[in-house]
């Protein structure tokens, strides 16, 4: 239920949102009483006492969603103004009804800001092409969140600290424009069951993948630039095999850890990355792990554990 509001109702008050322009934006939501949220009086609205379902208008020209404005309110659906540069955090918070975010043709959106979207009920969204970071916790325990995609030319560059962790994302494609991809970012996203890691990826935190149960694939574009894999990254996922591309120097501790179905790791770098302490603890499917020719003796030493596993490949 939105929070009860002073607003000064036009004196045309349209009948419905169609009736109110080309350039403006519309949130619907439901409730049992006609309510507007805090701070934005003077808009356009209406409200349907027979059926509940009313709505707010954003006029054209809007730059900013404030700080909790909708949080934990009935909104089913909302239209974000192309005007709209910044979403700010916890902006629409528990909005367990929300099921559609639409963003205007020309959007601005430069951020998304911390838990904006959190414990919605979003079932998937388009994110705009002028987005350039996803921060900490934006879609964080949306159980209904299963598809995320970019606009054409997106320039997003950061994939923050617990973005999507524990959602239901079943299909995402990492844009060639990202060049992190933060802690936890995936952690507990069980339905995910591959995800393609693009070239320009230099890191990836500690956690990102972890505890992604039916996560059985990972693919690391050709020429990737990827330098460090976290600690505990991959740790309790349902992975079966990994090539680790030529360019990564350090793995964390614990990155595979019990990842109980995977059975052959594939390095392409000539020496052995550096490396923390039980990477592959208990693997107990682990059947091979494939170096290049000629660096055998340099990853058993460096591996001494899995000397036995490592071989070139045939």
């Amino acid at each position: 239920l939105f929070l009860a509001a002073s607003c000064t109702k036009p004196e045309s008050d349209p009948e419905s949102p169609e009736n109110t322009g080309e350039d403006v934006s519309i949130l619907k939501y439901k409730a049992p009483e006609e309510t507007v949220p805090e701070d934005w009086s003077g808009f356009l609205y209406g409200f349907d006492a027979g059926t509940g379902e009313g709505w707010i208008e954003l006029p054209a020209g809007v730059t900013t969603i404030p700080e909790d404005a909708f949080s934990f309110s009935n909104l089913t659906s909302i239209e974000i103004p192309a005007s709209v540069t910044e979403i700010k955090d916890l902006a629409f918070e528990f909005c367990t009804q929300l099921k559609t975010v639409t963003f205007a043709d020309g959007s601005q959106l430069k951020t998304i800001g911390s838990r904006a979207f959190c414990y919605s009920g979003l079932t998937n969204i388009e994110i705009p092409a002028s987005v350039t970071v996803i921060n900490e916790n934006t879609f964080i325990n949306c159980k209904s969140l299963k598809s995320v995609t970019f606009a054409s030319g997106t320039q997003l560059k950061i994939i923050g600290n617990s973005a999507f962790c524990s959602s239901a994302l079943t299909d995402i494609s990492i844009p060639p424009t990202v060049t992190s991809i933060f802690p936890n970012a995936f952690f507990g996203c069980n339905n995910l069951d591959s995800i393609n890691i693009p070239a320009s990826v230099a890191t990836i935190g500690y956690c990102a993948f972890m505890a992604c149960e039916n996560l059985h694939s990972i693919t690391f574009a050709s020429r990737s630039q990827l330098k460090k894999i976290g600690w505990s990254v991959f740790e309790y996922s349902g992975l079966t095999s990994i090539e680790i591309p030529a360019s990564v120097i350090e793995i964390g501790e614990d990155a595979f850890w019990e990842c109980s179905n995977l059975a052959t790791v594939i390095f392409h770098a000539q020496n052995s990355p550096f490396h923390g302490d039980d990477v592959f603890w208990d693997c107990t499917s682990l059947e091979a792990i494939y170096v290049p020719e000629g660096s055998v003796d340099a990853y058993k030493e460096s591996w001494p554990e899995y000397a036995d596993l490592i071989r070139t490949a045939e």
